[in-house]
């Protein structure tokens, strides 16, 4: 009697869903096993193609210092049907709760923060991000003259969420601190606020304690009160929020869904 061969067991794998979100000009991929959404932040701009309309890309400075460039900038002077990226609708990366946004002042313009829970992210794509284990001050920097020294703070070594900004928004952002915010969803629109050369959405990350707040941040402005220069500091070069480029976390996204 002929015995049957033995068959193979093959492990079921993810499909990600490309879809649009809330409006037909938003481009998302959800992952259906955790529900992970990431949406593209620009108008009718697939992920995949953020990298070429990439107008100045991340550059990590030295712990403690403000000079490189700590975000990820995008712009263009035409692209398929638009003329021009001033006015293009922005959109939330990720779903996220706002914490923060700024009137048009040095150096962000108009600006709003979303922050997003760690345990919100697939330990998948956070075993490829590898996020700091813990945070740390950085030593004072005497040239930041206007910072408060960090030996007065008190500090949460414990790194709970991602914080996305998005600056030198054309207008105030159609969110409020406090909203919940889904992926996909509109936060304004682009344009060159704050010290910006030409209109670019301005998009920056950093891994930080969960639960932070952000009042109105200010720096370089001769405007800018102790409290807006003392938020500033600490989002930027204290340690309490540890940078993140955002073209890794877009590839490493992409390279999750393939």
């Amino acid at each position: 009697m002929a015995t049957s061969a033995p068959t193979a067991t093959i492990a079921p794998t993810r499909t990600f869903v490309i879809t649009p979100t809330l409006s037909p000009t938003v481009t998302a991929t959800i992952d259906p096993a955790s529900g992970f959404l990431v949406s593209s932040p620009l108008a009718d701009i697939k992920l995949s193609e953020l990298a070429s309309i990439m107008s100045e890309p991340f550059n990590r400075p030295a712990p403690g210092l403000d000079d490189g460039h700590h975000g990820t900038d995008f712009s263009y002077y035409s692209h398929g049907s638009h003329g021009s990226i001033l006015g293009l609708p922005i959109y939330s990366l990720l779903n996220g709760i706002v914490v923060g946004t700024t009137g048009d002042k040095d150096p962000y313009g108009y600006m709003v923060m979303i922050e997003t829970p760690i345990s919100a992210i697939p330990g998948d794509l956070l075993d490829m991000l590898t996020p700091p284990s813990s945070l740390s001050p950085y030593p004072y920097n005497p040239r930041m003259i206007f910072c408060p020294e960090l030996k007065n703070q008190n500090w949460s070594e414990t790194v709970g969420s991602l914080y996305i900004l998005y600056a030198h928004m054309k207008e105030p952002a159609i969110v409020q601190s406090g909203d919940q915010v889904k992926s996909g969803q509109q936060l304004g629109f682009v344009g060159n606020t704050g010290l910006s050369g030409n209109p670019h959405l301005h998009l920056e990350m950093r891994w930080g304690p969960a639960g932070t707040k952000f009042a109105s941040m200010a720096y370089y402005d001769t405007s800018a009160s102790e409290a807006e220069m003392q938020t500033y500091c600490g989002w930027r070069i204290s340690g309490r929020f540890v940078l993140q480029d955002p073209m890794e976390f877009i590839n490493k996204w992409l390279d999750y869904t393939r």
